[in-house]
This record gives structure tokens, sequence and C-alpha cells, in this order.
């Protein structure tokens, strides 16, 4: 029983992350996906599929 507690609080520590902090690429990649880069198309048609980057 000790052991199934003891998993579960290790589950739970390494579940926590700081939530929305991003290292630079990601932050950039995501911003990508929220429209902040809207001419990201028009700049890389090749990387768009109908208007949406990918």
């Amino acid at each position: 029983m000790k052991k199934i507690y003891l998993l579960i609080l290790l589950s739970i520590l390494c579940g926590c992350v700081e939530v929305g902090n991003f290292p630079a690429q990601r932050q950039k990649l995501h911003n990508m996906n929220a429209g902040q880069e809207a001419d990201f198309c028009e700049k890389n048609p090749d990387r768009c599929i109908e208007g949406v980057a990918w």
C-alpha cells in the first residue's frame, strides 16, 4: 500500500509543470498558430496548407 502512495506522489510531482512557460522556439511556434504572425503563409507558402501553417 505504501508503494502505491509513493507512486502516486511521484506521479503528481513529475506532472507539476509551470503552465505557459515555453522556451523561445516553442513560444514562436505557439504565436504562429495563434494568428500573431498572420503573414506567415504569405512569406512561406510552402509551409502552409490552405492558409494554415504546419
